[in-house]
């Protein structure tokens, strides 16, 4: 059973490219290692927990009429708590700050609202979770170029056209720990473009 979202934290987004990417990376992995020890303080005998988060650093930049209309950073990182007490499940899903304040604060809500709602959930002859304690790092990182690069050049090719289009440049971070001492994280770099120019038929492609 799924109790749906917890407190949320709204995307952080900010006006202007441009920031540390690297330490907005480091800022992700922060609030996952935060949260997977916040779990493992809280574990009670007999419980099984487990956290997985799923984050971004990233800037964008937005192309109209050929032009740079709208620049900004992105930086989110949405966490997912599951419960595992007495053959019965619950998750619930929380959206980290990045302050340690304010995200111990929401992991331990998450924990105690499981609690209480996994006693009225049915138990599942199915339940599997992982057992051991497996740990990896990657980090598939390379010298991407900026999204405001990317869009500067793209517009120097369009040579003045109604050039249509986004550009997103940043980090994607995927991270998985439990209370049985399983501890995964991965990050990688990537740039994606999308754009579209009118035909003479006024058609755009």
């Amino acid at each position: 059973m799924n109790a749906g979202p917890g407190p949320s934290a709204a995307t952080v987004i900010t006006t202007g490219a441009g920031g540390d990417a690297s330490a907005d990376a480091r800022a992700l992995h922060a609030a996952f290692e935060l949260a997977a020890n916040a779990l493992i303080e809280r574990r009670r005998d007999g419980e099984f927990w487990s956290v997985s988060c799923a984050g971004e650093a990233s800037e964008f930049i937005r192309i109209n009429r050929g032009r740079l209309r709208q620049a900004g950073r992105v930086l989110r990182c949405d966490a997912t708590v599951r419960a595992v007490i007495d053959g019965r499940q619950a998750a619930q899903r929380v959206t980290l700050s990045g302050r340690p304040d304010i995200d111990v604060a929401r992991v331990a809500d998450a924990v105690s609202g499981l609690r209480a709602l996994i006693d009225v959930v049915p138990r599942d002859p199915h339940l599997s979770y992982p057992e051991g304690a497996l740990r990896s790092e990657a980090r598939a990182c390379r010298a991407e170029p900026a999204a405001l690069e990317v869009a500067r050049t793209v517009i120097g090719e369009a040579r003045d056209q109604d050039l249509v289009g986004f550009v997103a440049s940043g980090t994607t971070t995927r991270g998985f720990a439990d209370t049985g001492g399983t501890r995964h994280w991965f990050e990688t770099d990537s740039t994606v473009a999308y754009f579209s120019l009118p035909l003479p038929s006024g058609r755009a492609v």
